[in-house]
């Protein structure tokens, strides 16, 4: 049996993964947080770090048919014909509601795909940024319907369902499979420390709302909310980009553990049988080197979570993209406009079903705005939870949490601002609550960085006992919450 030549590489090659792996763990420790190399890597993938990219029939076949979910896309034309010709409210509402499904579904497809032609930066910046456009352009167009309880009814009631219901789903999902999950304690307690200021930046409004009411009149108390409110999200919006920053480029070996390999330090041993230099690379080093990145979700990884050794299969596999560049951005930009047609037959339909009473706008916004929304990231998450990559489950649920509160919101107040809207961060208080509440119980699910199928049983039927309980919420909420009832 023929064996391998040894790898040549200037000192034993058992010698080179374990200096590599100490030294890299110091220079995390020791070197400042901005001393990494800002260079092309970070914005650009190498194409020998990525498989070959499919054909352009390839690629359409996949973004026809990468998910059962797309079987529901025919309902989108439904959907508009039904808007055009002012049929039933209802049923327009309804279709449009399964028809932006497979629209939000794809939206994350080509953003993962373009994320595989990407750097880490780059790749994490998409996902932020592209990740909540479903919620976004929804919330735009309600917006400028003047439709303000709505929209902020609708973002609460994402945030409430990321935080409960789907990473209540994953970690039940996962915890029937196995008795024990594990995951990365400080990404976990960083993201709820992040939603925990989102909601103070929540609550400040509703209080200064309830203090001014009783010491001045409604215009000195509009005026100073809207102020606050609106200087309160530039802070955010710097908060989110610091964030981002944090997980992208200054710790990033945080949140994906092929990070530490990084940086290569010289050996510090004065000995005369090694070099003083670091090691040449080789084809196997260089793979070492280069961060692996799954989906550009910042939890996947390479290396064994229980030993630190390298899995060698996993080392050799190099992810290919299920769709080539041109594609990827065709179907983006396509999915986008889609996503806007179909929206703006949802909310026209909505407003027409809370003019009836049958059903709350706030109780739509809430609950199935936000359930159909987060269809996509509901789907991801349990199925990487199902396979014990409970990282991945958080980045997905608790991440889409984070840019809806730190970015998404900021920005719609902003927007307002500037089309001289008032939406402000003054929530109703009930919802407030719910939400500082709903992410305390997170908070407790997650601190000791593993996880069971109780933990999923408590987040879900929380979720369920919050949409229960607001079928029951008079649509004008409190007096504080109608401040800006009215544009």
């Amino acid at each position: 049996m023929s064996s391998e030549p040894p790898i040549t590489t200037g000192e034993p090659a058992s010698r080179v993964d374990t200096d590599q792996t100490v030294s890299t763990v110091d220079n995390h420790k020791t070197r400042g947080p901005f001393e990494r190399r800002i260079n092309r890597k970070l914005f650009v993938r190498p194409a020998e770090l990525r498989g070959p990219a499919p054909s352009n029939i390839e690629s359409i076949k996949s973004a026809v048919t990468y998910s059962w979910v797309n079987v529901l896309l025919p309902l989108n034309p439904v959907a508009w014909a039904l808007h055009y010709t002012h049929q039933n409210s209802i049923a327009t509402f309804v279709i449009a509601l399964l028809g932006v499904m497979p629209l939000a579904s794809l939206l994350g497809h080509g953003t993962e795909s373009v994320a595989l032609y990407t750097g880490d930066a780059l790749g994490g910046l998409l996902n932020a940024s592209l990740g909540n456009a479903t919620e976004l352009i929804i919330a735009i167009l309600l917006l400028v319907k003047c439709e303000l309880r709505v929209v902020q009814a609708s973002l609460l009631g994402g945030l409430l369902s990321n935080l409960l219901l789907v990473t209540g789903m994953a970690f039940l999902v996962g915890g029937i499979r196995f008795s024990e999950m594990e995951f990365r304690q400080t990404a976990a307690q960083l993201n709820t420390s992040l939603m925990t200021l989102a909601v103070i930046a929540l609550i400040i409004p509703t209080i200064f709302a309830f203090a001014l009411e009783q010491a001045s009149g409604e215009d000195t108390e509009r005026r100073v909310v809207l102020e606050m409110s609106r200087g309160a999200s530039i802070i955010l919006i710097i908060i989110y980009v610091l964030s981002l920053i944090f997980q992208l480029y200054s710790h990033s070996h945080l949140y994906n553990p092929d990070a530490i390999m990084e940086y290569r330090t010289p050996s510090t041993s004065t000995s005369s049988s090694r070099p003083s230099g670091p090691a040449p690379l080789t084809e196997v080093n260089r793979r070492l080197v280069q961060p692996r990145r799954a989906n550009s979700l910042p939890f996947a990884g390479v290396r064994d979570p229980e030993n630190g050794a390298f899995d060698a299969q996993s080392i050799e596999e190099l992810e290919s993209p299920a769709m080539n560049l041109l594609v990827s951005v065709v179907a983006l930009v396509a999915a986008t406009g889609l996503t806007y047609l179909t929206a703006e037959a949802l909310t026209d339909s909505l407003e027409d079903i809370g003019n009836n009473g049958t059903v709350t706008k706030e109780w739509l916004g809430l609950i199935l705005l936000a359930v159909v929304g987060n269809a996509a990231e509901h789907v991801t998450a349990v199925f990487v939870a199902y396979r014990n990559k409970v990282d991945l489950a958080l980045a997905v649920s608790i991440g889409s949490c984070i840019q809806i509160a730190l970015f998404v919101i900021p920005l719609l107040v902003i927007i307002g601002w500037c089309a001289d809207i008032p939406l402000s961060l003054l929530f109703d208080p009930l919802e407030v609550a719910v939400l500082f509440l709903a992410v305390i119980l997170v908070r407790f699910a997650t601190e000791d960085g593993r996880t069971h199928y109780m933990s999923g049983v408590t987040l879900t039927f929380c979720y369920i006992l919050i949409a229960y309980a607001f079928w029951y919420y008079p649509s004008n909420g409190t007096g504080s919450s109608s401040l800006f009832e009215q544009c």
